[in-house]
């Protein structure tokens, strides 16, 4: 039985060595369905001489909403995963993600239009009977004669 391994140990590693305020980096997230990967900015370095943190806004993509930005706080305490990430890359990211944002704007914007034009003809329905310009139609009441007798 031949086995491959999906990371090779003799793979290229790079190393971030330093993170000061805009830098881009990639997160791996593992969650009850897996693995995903947030790009992040951070917006922030902070360093009181003992303890460290960073701040960041880090963009997903999301299953329900398209996708999700987060501001994010690490400290010095944390294990974080993260790798080496290019300029070219979170700005490809983030088109994607204006893509994802503008679908969920223009399908929320057809939805409302529907909603409201239900609404405009429960309105309008409303004003009639309001108005008292509803009228019942004629009818008749009686017993309902089978057609096979």
């Amino acid at each position: 039985m031949d086995t491959k391994h999906l990371v090779q140990a003799s793979a290229t590693a790079v190393t971030i060595t330093t993170l000061r305020e805009g830098d881009v980096y990639k997160r791996l997230n593992k969650d009850y369905s897996g693995y995903s990967i947030s790009f992040g900015v951070v917006t922030s370095v902070l360093f009181n001489g003992e303890d460290a943190a960073i701040t960041a806004v880090e963009y997903s993509t999301h299953h329900s909403d398209g996708f999700k930005i987060e501001s994010k706080v690490f400290g010095g305490d944390v294990e974080l995963l993260i790798f080496h990430a290019t300029k070219e890359e979170i700005e490809a990211h983030l088109d994607e993600l204006q893509r994802s944002a503008d679908y969920a704007v223009a399908k929320a914007e057809k939805d409302l239009s529907t909603k409201q034009a239900a609404r405009n003809d429960l309105a309008y329905a409303y004003a009639i009977s309001a108005g008292k310009g509803l009228t019942e139609a004629q009818h008749v009441t009686g017993e309902v004669v089978s057609a096979s007798a």
